[in-house]
Order: C-alpha cells, then structure tokens, then sequence
C-alpha cells in the first residue's frame, strides 16, 4: 500500500546517532492513531523501566559528604547513567559544583561515598546542554557526553542547576562564597521539595534488567578538559 495509508513514527538511539522508522496502518484513520499511540506509549514504558532498574535506591541530596573534602562545594550530587560510547553504559554517581573563575564542573565517581573518582565534566559559558526529545524522555547531554536520569523530574532539576551556572558564568560572576554557596543548596531544595511527589513516584527498586559488563578503566575524553 502507499505510504500515506501508515502513521509514522520513530525511535531515536541519540548515542549512536541513528533513527529506526516504523509504520502502522488500521482499518481507518482512527484506528491507526490509536495503535501508533499504543506503540509509542509501550516502547517508551519499557525503556522507562529499564532505565529505572538499573539505578541503586537513592535520594538526590545537597549535602557535602561527611569526611570527604573533595564534596564541601557540592551544590546536588545523585545518580545519573552515562554513555560510555557504543552499547556501554555506567551509572555513576554525579556532583554538581559552582562556578570557579570561567567554569563549573560535574565530578563523577564510582559511588556515592565518593572515594574514586571517574572523571570530570567542565561547563562553561559556551558549552551546549540540552535535553533529548522522546515520549518519557529523561536524557540529555553536555557537549558530547549523553545522560540519562531516573525520571524527566530529576532531569529537570539537573538541566535547572546547571542552566543557573551557566548564567553565572555568562555574567563573570565571582566565585561563590560560603554563605553564597548555602543560598544556591537551599534554592535547589526547594526544588526538590516542589517535585517530591514526582520523585517518590520513580523511586521503585527492581533487578537490573540489562547485563553487567566487567568494570573496565576509561581515560577522561581530552574535550572534558578545560
């Protein structure tokens, strides 16, 4: 039949840059929207659900971690997934910091104690940050590195924060104080407190329903550094 007898639709795989195109058709026009919207919507539940599987039980917080000096600036800090290239994928758990003369950075380790660092994401007034569109989409991206969070709320809240430096930076703001720094936590906070009930709701725990890779040591991407 013509193609125009098909409603269209796609699944985009952002970190390797291709796009898969599907079609379906009904007995009329309404019955092949609905079936297009069923598909959609299933798809993305079951990515939605092994996206969610693979985090450990968490809380995003804004505390500094106790006996750790490297966290003392942490503005929020929880887990996010991170492409590592190809069909590879880390969770890593992830700390924002403010601004520091012309960026601001994103520490990543292993896990929440924060004993082993992975590498290190820098912002700048220039770097690109932008969420991925899709249907219960939560990724996004800064420069070339791809993330995924646990629910597009927490997406929401990252991309906020990191938008909020991004300003600081374009308007060669100081460096942030002690005091200045309990102001931006506290803001974050409040945020967090307004979507607490869209964070509960992602917050379920299961088995992770892909295959853990043997742990392998990556070098940090050259373009992460300032």
């Amino acid at each position: 039949g013509s193609l125009s007898d098909f409603k269209i639709f796609k699944v985009s795989l952002f970190a390797l840059g291709r796009c898969y195109y599907f079609g379906v058709r009904g007995a009329d026009e309404r019955q092949a929207e609905d079936a297009r919207s069923r598909w959609v919507l299933d798809i993305s539940r079951a990515m939605r659900l092994v996206t969610q599987s693979l985090y450990p039980p968490f809380v995003i917080t804004c505390d500094p971690a106790p006996h750790v000096p490297s966290t003392k600036r942490r503005l929020m800090a929880g887990y996010l997934i991170h492409c590592d290239g190809g069909y590879v994928a880390s969770v890593l758990y992830c700390e924002l910091h403010p601004h520091c003369d012309d960026k601001a950075k994103i520490v990543m380790y292993e896990s929440e104690t924060c004993q082993t660092p992975a590498t290190d994401v820098y912002i700048t007034e220039r770097s690109i940050c932008c969420e991925k569109i899709g249907i219960n989409c939560s990724c996004f991206s800064i420069e070339e590195h791809q993330f995924s969070t646990r629910s597009i709320a927490e997406r929401k809240l990252w991309l906020r924060a990191i938008s909020n430096l991004k300003v600081k930076l374009q308007n060669r703001a100081p460096t942030p104080a002690v005091e200045e720094l309990r102001t931006y936590r506290e803001s974050i906070r409040e945020h967090l407190g307004d979507m607490k009930g869209a964070l509960e709701c992602s917050a379920f725990q299961t088995e992770p329903l892909l295959q853990r890779c043997a742990p392998r040591k990556q070098p940090p991407s050259p373009s992460s550094f300032p």
